[in-house]
């Protein structure tokens, strides 16, 4: 194995960790009604799905959709993120 293969080995293992904080983040920010944070995850021109909840458009839409949905439901939400099936196909985050 070349040392060029090795760092591309190494980059799909941090990337794939990174994706796994990543989604770690994601519910326990949700969960612990940490609006600010959890917020801060998505990117400014994000689209979420939840479904049945509805689309949302942009930061200020997905805030208003923690406010008016996540935090108004007391401790409706708990998530658990176990054995994530993670693919990566290309180069998609940042260097660290």
């Amino acid at each position: 194995m070349t040392l060029k293969e090795l760092e591309a080995r190494i980059r799909v293992l941090e990337d794939i960790e990174a994706i796994k904080k990543l989604m770690a983040s994601y519910c326990f920010y949700a969960d612990d009604f940490k609006q600010d944070e959890w917020v801060s995850l998505f990117a400014e021109d994000a689209r979420v799905d939840f479904g049945l909840m509805g689309t949302y458009d942009g930061k200020e839409r997905i805030t208003a959709f923690f406010r008016d949905v996540v935090a108004a439901s007391g401790s409706f939400y708990r998530h658990m993120c176990l054995n994530p099936f993670i693919e990566l196909h290309g180069d998609f985050l940042p260097a660290l």
